[in-house]
Protein backbone atom coordinates (compact mmCIF):
# COMPACT_ATOMS: atom_id res chain seq x y z
CA UNK A 1 0.00 0.00 0.00
CA UNK A 2 1.47 3.39 -0.71
CA UNK A 3 2.11 6.30 1.20
CA UNK A 4 -0.81 8.09 -1.03
CA UNK A 5 -3.32 5.43 -0.07
CA UNK A 6 -2.15 5.90 3.91
CA UNK A 7 -2.86 9.54 3.55
CA UNK A 8 -6.41 8.62 2.94
CA UNK A 9 -6.81 6.58 5.30
CA UNK A 10 -5.64 8.79 8.10
CA UNK A 11 -7.64 11.38 6.48
CA UNK A 12 -10.76 9.24 6.74
CA UNK A 13 -10.22 8.18 10.09
CA UNK A 14 -9.43 11.89 11.43
CA UNK A 15 -12.88 13.05 9.72
CA UNK A 16 -14.79 9.86 11.57
CA UNK A 17 -13.49 10.84 14.80
CA UNK A 18 -13.94 14.80 14.61
CA UNK A 19 -17.46 13.84 12.72
CA UNK A 20 -18.13 11.81 15.94
CA UNK A 21 -17.03 14.10 18.40
CA UNK A 22 -19.11 16.81 15.89
CA UNK A 23 -22.19 14.69 16.72
CA UNK A 24 -21.73 14.32 20.64
CA UNK A 25 -21.26 17.61 21.03
CA UNK A 26 -24.40 18.43 19.00
CA UNK A 27 -26.69 16.27 20.90
CA UNK A 28 -26.05 18.61 23.89
CA UNK A 29 -25.79 21.67 22.12
CA UNK A 30 -28.57 22.91 24.10
CA UNK A 31 -26.53 22.51 27.16
CA UNK A 32 -23.31 23.67 25.65
CA UNK A 33 -24.95 27.19 24.87
CA UNK A 34 -26.65 27.58 27.78
CA UNK A 35 -23.70 26.67 29.80
CA UNK A 36 -21.63 29.78 27.69
CA UNK A 37 -24.40 31.99 27.93
CA UNK A 38 -24.00 31.70 32.05
CA UNK A 39 -20.37 31.74 31.80
CA UNK A 40 -20.64 35.23 30.00
CA UNK A 41 -22.84 35.89 32.76
CA UNK A 42 -20.95 34.77 36.06
CA UNK A 43 -17.54 35.70 34.60
CA UNK A 44 -17.67 39.39 35.87
CA UNK A 45 -18.45 37.85 39.11
CA UNK A 46 -15.66 35.57 39.26
CA UNK A 47 -13.58 38.54 38.20
CA UNK A 48 -14.60 40.62 40.79
CA UNK A 49 -14.07 37.94 43.47
CA UNK A 50 -10.58 37.14 41.90
CA UNK A 51 -9.68 40.90 42.12
CA UNK A 52 -7.11 40.48 39.63
CA UNK A 53 -6.31 38.96 36.30
CA UNK A 54 -7.54 35.14 36.01
CA UNK A 55 -4.50 33.29 36.17
CA UNK A 56 -4.99 29.03 37.09
CA UNK A 57 -5.28 28.82 40.71
CA UNK A 58 -7.15 27.28 43.30
CA UNK A 59 -8.62 30.79 44.08
CA UNK A 60 -9.49 31.73 40.36
CA UNK A 61 -11.15 27.91 41.11
CA UNK A 62 -13.09 28.72 44.02
CA UNK A 63 -14.07 31.88 42.39
CA UNK A 64 -15.15 30.49 39.49
CA UNK A 65 -17.01 27.50 41.23
CA UNK A 66 -18.79 30.33 43.81
CA UNK A 67 -19.99 32.21 40.39
CA UNK A 68 -21.26 29.92 38.60
CA UNK A 69 -23.44 28.36 41.95
CA UNK A 70 -24.71 32.34 42.42
CA UNK A 71 -26.05 32.25 38.99
CA UNK A 72 -26.73 28.38 38.08
CA UNK A 73 -28.94 27.54 41.25
CA UNK A 74 -31.80 29.85 41.56
CA UNK A 75 -32.14 29.42 38.04
CA UNK A 76 -32.00 25.62 38.44
CA UNK A 77 -33.98 25.86 41.03
CA UNK A 78 -36.82 28.37 39.45
CA UNK A 79 -36.45 25.34 36.57
CA UNK A 80 -37.71 22.61 38.79
CA UNK A 81 -40.65 24.78 40.36
CA UNK A 82 -41.31 26.23 36.96
CA UNK A 83 -41.82 22.54 35.60
CA UNK A 84 -43.52 21.43 38.43
CA UNK A 85 -45.97 24.59 37.94
CA UNK A 86 -46.90 23.83 34.39
CA UNK A 87 -47.11 19.58 34.96
CA UNK A 88 -50.21 20.26 37.64
CA UNK A 89 -51.74 23.10 35.58
CA UNK A 90 -51.88 20.93 32.60
CA UNK A 91 -52.59 17.98 34.77
CA UNK A 92 -55.79 19.98 36.76
CA UNK A 93 -56.62 21.24 33.30
CA UNK A 94 -56.02 17.93 31.07
CA UNK A 95 -59.80 16.25 31.44
CA UNK A 96 -61.35 19.78 30.58
CA UNK A 97 -58.83 20.29 27.45
CA UNK A 98 -58.89 16.92 25.83
CA UNK A 99 -63.43 16.55 26.30
CA UNK A 100 -63.47 19.52 24.44
CA UNK A 101 -65.12 21.40 27.55
CA UNK A 102 -62.17 23.95 27.43
CA UNK A 103 -62.79 24.80 23.74
CA UNK A 104 -66.47 24.63 23.88
CA UNK A 105 -65.88 27.46 26.52
CA UNK A 106 -63.38 29.14 25.18
CA UNK A 107 -65.96 29.51 21.84
CA UNK A 108 -68.64 30.38 24.83
CA UNK A 109 -66.35 33.71 26.04
CA UNK A 110 -65.55 34.67 22.19
CA UNK A 111 -68.83 34.80 21.11
CA UNK A 112 -69.63 37.07 23.64
CA UNK A 113 -66.79 39.17 23.63
CA UNK A 114 -68.20 39.69 19.61
CA UNK A 115 -65.92 37.43 17.73
CA UNK A 116 -69.10 36.27 16.36
CA UNK A 117 -68.54 33.59 13.56
CA UNK A 118 -64.50 33.34 14.16
CA UNK A 119 -64.88 32.34 17.89
CA UNK A 120 -65.64 28.47 16.85
CA UNK A 121 -62.54 28.74 14.73
CA UNK A 122 -59.97 30.37 17.10
CA UNK A 123 -61.33 28.04 19.41
CA UNK A 124 -60.91 25.23 17.59
CA UNK A 125 -57.25 25.86 16.67
CA UNK A 126 -56.50 27.08 20.50
CA UNK A 127 -58.11 23.42 21.47
CA UNK A 128 -55.93 21.52 19.28
CA UNK A 129 -52.69 23.59 20.46
CA UNK A 130 -53.34 22.86 24.10
CA UNK A 131 -54.63 19.11 23.03
CA UNK A 132 -50.82 19.10 21.07
CA UNK A 133 -48.89 20.80 24.35
CA UNK A 134 -50.73 18.64 26.47
CA UNK A 135 -50.01 15.42 24.55
CA UNK A 136 -46.13 15.77 24.08
CA UNK A 137 -46.25 16.62 27.61
CA UNK A 138 -47.38 13.64 28.15
CA UNK A 139 -45.19 11.67 26.26
CA UNK A 140 -42.12 12.92 27.57
CA UNK A 141 -43.43 11.84 30.81
CA UNK A 142 -44.29 8.31 30.01
CA UNK A 143 -41.04 8.13 28.82
CA UNK A 144 -38.73 6.11 31.21
CA UNK A 145 -35.99 7.89 31.62
CA UNK A 146 -37.04 11.45 30.82
CA UNK A 147 -36.37 12.44 34.90
CA UNK A 148 -32.57 10.51 34.63
CA UNK A 149 -32.02 12.50 30.94
CA UNK A 150 -33.51 16.29 32.23
CA UNK A 151 -31.18 15.54 36.01
CA UNK A 152 -27.98 14.88 33.23
CA UNK A 153 -28.41 18.19 31.40
CA UNK A 154 -28.26 20.07 34.90
CA UNK A 155 -25.42 18.48 35.82
CA UNK A 156 -23.78 18.64 32.85
CA UNK A 157 -24.96 22.61 32.33
CA UNK A 158 -23.00 23.69 35.68
CA UNK A 159 -20.05 21.59 34.62
CA UNK A 160 -19.76 23.03 31.62
CA UNK A 161 -20.39 26.51 32.55
CA UNK A 162 -17.52 26.45 35.73
CA UNK A 163 -15.43 24.72 33.33
CA UNK A 164 -15.94 27.83 30.70
CA UNK A 165 -15.49 30.42 33.63
CA UNK A 166 -12.39 28.80 34.55
CA UNK A 167 -10.71 27.72 31.38
CA UNK A 168 -12.15 30.15 29.13
CA UNK A 169 -9.39 33.04 29.97
CA UNK A 170 -6.73 30.33 29.39
CA UNK A 171 -8.53 28.91 26.11
CA UNK A 172 -9.05 32.28 24.98
CA UNK A 173 -5.43 33.47 25.43
CA UNK A 174 -3.58 30.52 23.41
CA UNK A 175 -5.90 30.68 20.56
CA UNK A 176 -4.72 34.25 19.99
CA UNK A 177 -1.07 33.08 21.01
CA UNK A 178 -1.31 30.73 18.38
CA UNK A 179 -2.94 32.79 15.31
CA UNK A 180 0.38 34.78 13.10
CA UNK A 181 0.37 38.50 13.89
CA UNK A 182 -0.17 38.92 9.75
CA UNK A 183 -3.55 37.17 9.87
CA UNK A 184 -5.18 40.14 12.07
CA UNK A 185 -8.15 39.13 9.92
CA UNK A 186 -8.62 36.05 11.88
CA UNK A 187 -7.66 37.91 15.16
CA UNK A 188 -10.27 40.84 15.30
CA UNK A 189 -13.21 38.64 13.88
CA UNK A 190 -12.08 36.17 17.42
CA UNK A 191 -12.52 39.39 18.88
CA UNK A 192 -15.87 40.64 17.26
CA UNK A 193 -17.43 36.82 17.96
CA UNK A 194 -16.58 37.60 21.77
CA UNK A 195 -18.06 41.03 21.72
CA UNK A 196 -21.02 39.59 20.04
CA UNK A 197 -21.57 36.62 22.35
CA UNK A 198 -21.34 39.02 25.51
CA UNK A 199 -23.37 41.33 24.04
CA UNK A 200 -25.54 38.93 22.49
CA UNK A 201 -26.03 36.65 25.84
CA UNK A 202 -25.57 39.17 29.11
CA UNK A 203 -28.39 41.24 26.67
CA UNK A 204 -30.72 38.28 26.40
CA UNK A 205 -29.92 38.26 30.53
CA UNK A 206 -31.63 41.30 30.91
CA UNK A 207 -34.67 41.18 28.72
CA UNK A 208 -35.17 38.16 30.66
CA UNK A 209 -35.14 39.87 33.91
CA UNK A 210 -37.05 42.97 32.45
CA UNK A 211 -39.97 40.86 31.36
CA UNK A 212 -40.18 39.16 34.95
CA UNK A 213 -40.59 42.66 36.60
CA UNK A 214 -42.52 43.77 33.98
CA UNK A 215 -45.24 40.30 34.29
CA UNK A 216 -45.10 41.18 38.13
CA UNK A 217 -46.23 44.29 38.10
CA UNK A 218 -49.07 43.31 35.19
CA UNK A 219 -49.88 40.07 37.05
CA UNK A 220 -50.08 42.44 40.20
CA UNK A 221 -52.34 45.48 38.59
CA UNK A 222 -54.47 42.75 37.08
CA UNK A 223 -55.56 40.27 39.13
CA UNK A 224 -53.95 41.72 42.79
CA UNK A 225 -53.19 38.40 44.11
CA UNK A 226 -50.35 37.58 47.44
CA UNK A 227 -46.91 39.29 47.43
CA UNK A 228 -46.04 35.56 47.83
CA UNK A 229 -47.84 34.31 44.26
CA UNK A 230 -46.43 37.77 42.38
CA UNK A 231 -42.82 36.83 43.47
CA UNK A 232 -42.98 33.39 42.45
CA UNK A 233 -44.07 33.76 39.58
CA UNK A 234 -42.52 36.28 38.67
CA UNK A 235 -39.28 34.09 39.23
CA UNK A 236 -40.60 31.39 37.39
CA UNK A 237 -41.59 34.19 34.39
CA UNK A 238 -37.60 34.94 34.57
CA UNK A 239 -36.59 31.56 33.79
CA UNK A 240 -38.81 30.78 31.11
CA UNK A 241 -37.94 33.88 29.25
CA UNK A 242 -34.32 32.85 29.75
CA UNK A 243 -34.58 29.95 28.57
CA UNK A 244 -34.39 29.41 24.70
CA UNK A 245 -37.95 28.61 22.90
CA UNK A 246 -40.21 28.43 25.88
CA UNK A 247 -40.52 32.44 26.21
CA UNK A 248 -43.10 34.21 28.34
CA UNK A 249 -46.08 33.01 26.64
CA UNK A 250 -45.80 29.23 28.28
CA UNK A 251 -46.62 31.11 31.35
CA UNK A 252 -49.11 34.08 30.50
CA UNK A 253 -51.08 32.36 28.17
CA UNK A 254 -52.69 29.46 30.61
CA UNK A 255 -52.63 31.91 33.13
CA UNK A 256 -54.75 34.05 30.90
CA UNK A 257 -57.14 31.48 29.27
CA UNK A 258 -57.95 30.15 32.98
CA UNK A 259 -58.72 33.12 34.16
CA UNK A 260 -60.98 34.42 31.40
CA UNK A 261 -62.68 30.97 31.05
CA UNK A 262 -62.39 28.57 34.17
CA UNK A 263 -62.66 31.00 36.76
CA UNK A 264 -65.76 33.18 37.42
CA UNK A 265 -66.03 36.41 37.21
CA UNK A 266 -62.57 36.71 35.91
CA UNK A 267 -62.89 37.42 32.30
CA UNK A 268 -62.64 40.81 32.21
CA UNK A 269 -59.51 40.87 34.33
CA UNK A 270 -57.67 37.78 32.37
CA UNK A 271 -58.03 39.91 29.07
CA UNK A 272 -56.92 43.03 29.87
CA UNK A 273 -53.85 40.62 31.32
CA UNK A 274 -53.15 38.50 27.94
CA UNK A 275 -53.60 42.03 25.96
CA UNK A 276 -51.01 43.48 28.22
CA UNK A 277 -48.41 40.97 28.60
CA UNK A 278 -48.84 40.47 24.75
CA UNK A 279 -47.76 43.78 24.04
CA UNK A 280 -45.26 44.59 27.40
CA UNK A 281 -44.05 40.43 27.38
CA UNK A 282 -44.05 39.25 24.12
CA UNK A 283 -43.84 42.32 21.18
CA UNK A 284 -41.67 44.89 22.96
CA UNK A 285 -39.20 43.04 24.20
CA UNK A 286 -38.82 40.96 20.70
CA UNK A 287 -38.61 44.09 18.67
CA UNK A 288 -37.41 46.82 21.14
CA UNK A 289 -36.06 45.61 24.24
CA UNK A 290 -33.62 42.83 23.13
CA UNK A 291 -32.01 44.16 20.06
CA UNK A 292 -31.31 47.82 21.87
CA UNK A 293 -29.74 46.19 24.60
CA UNK A 294 -27.78 43.70 22.71
CA UNK A 295 -27.06 46.40 20.20
CA UNK A 296 -25.46 48.48 23.11
CA UNK A 297 -22.64 45.59 24.18
CA UNK A 298 -22.10 44.21 20.32
CA UNK A 299 -22.60 46.65 17.78
CA UNK A 300 -25.10 44.28 15.90
CA UNK A 301 -27.69 45.73 13.95
CA UNK A 302 -31.04 45.32 15.67
CA UNK A 303 -32.63 44.27 12.39
CA UNK A 304 -30.53 41.21 11.93
CA UNK A 305 -30.96 40.58 16.18
CA UNK A 306 -34.56 40.53 15.38
CA UNK A 307 -34.38 37.60 12.43
CA UNK A 308 -32.31 35.93 14.20
CA UNK A 309 -34.37 35.20 16.88
CA UNK A 310 -37.42 34.18 15.01
CA UNK A 311 -35.36 32.96 12.06
CA UNK A 312 -32.98 30.79 14.16
CA UNK A 313 -35.46 28.74 15.80
CA UNK A 314 -37.08 27.83 11.90
CA UNK A 315 -33.81 26.39 11.24
CA UNK A 316 -32.24 24.58 14.20
CA UNK A 317 -34.69 24.15 16.28
CA UNK A 318 -34.38 25.28 19.66
CA UNK A 319 -30.90 25.88 19.85
CA UNK A 320 -31.56 28.32 17.06
CA UNK A 321 -32.72 30.79 19.12
CA UNK A 322 -28.44 31.44 20.10
CA UNK A 323 -27.10 30.53 16.95
CA UNK A 324 -29.60 32.38 14.33
CA UNK A 325 -28.56 35.90 16.21
CA UNK A 326 -24.69 34.43 16.54
CA UNK A 327 -24.51 33.75 12.96
CA UNK A 328 -25.84 36.77 11.66
CA UNK A 329 -23.77 39.00 14.14
CA UNK A 330 -20.74 37.12 12.60
CA UNK A 331 -21.83 37.82 9.35
CA UNK A 332 -22.23 41.29 9.55
CA UNK A 333 -18.38 41.54 11.83
CA UNK A 334 -17.25 39.79 8.80
CA UNK A 335 -18.96 42.24 5.78
CA UNK A 336 -17.83 45.13 8.46
CA UNK A 337 -14.16 43.89 8.49
CA UNK A 338 -14.45 43.14 4.78
CA UNK A 339 -15.11 46.99 3.80
CA UNK A 340 -13.25 48.81 6.32
CA UNK A 341 -10.17 46.99 6.68
CA UNK A 342 -10.25 44.62 2.92
CA UNK A 343 -6.51 45.42 3.05
CA UNK A 344 -5.91 42.93 6.01
CA UNK A 345 -8.46 40.34 4.47
CA UNK A 346 -6.39 39.71 0.95
CA UNK A 347 -2.92 39.49 2.56
CA UNK A 348 -4.79 36.50 4.52
CA UNK A 349 -5.68 35.36 1.02
CA UNK A 350 -2.37 35.47 -0.24
CA UNK A 351 -1.07 33.76 2.18
CA UNK A 352 -3.40 31.04 1.74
Amino acid sequence: MGTRSWKFIGLGILIAIIGSAGYILFEFADVLLLSLAIAYIAYPVARWMYRKKPKKDIRYLFSSLIAVLIVTVPIILAIFYGINYLMRWFIDNLPAVQSGLFASNLKDGLNAMGFGVMSERIASEIGKIMIGLSGKMGEILMRPTWLVDLLLRVVLFFITAFYFIYEGPAIKKFILKNIPKKERFIQELMESFDKICYGLFVGHFFTSIIIALMFGVIYWVSFQPSLFAVAFLTMIMFVVSFLPVIGPWSMYIPLGLWHVFLLPDSMTRGIVFFVLSVLFLTIAPDLYIRPMLVKRESDIHPLLIIFGFFGGPILFGIKGVIIGPLMLGLAQAILKLYIEKRHILKELLEHF
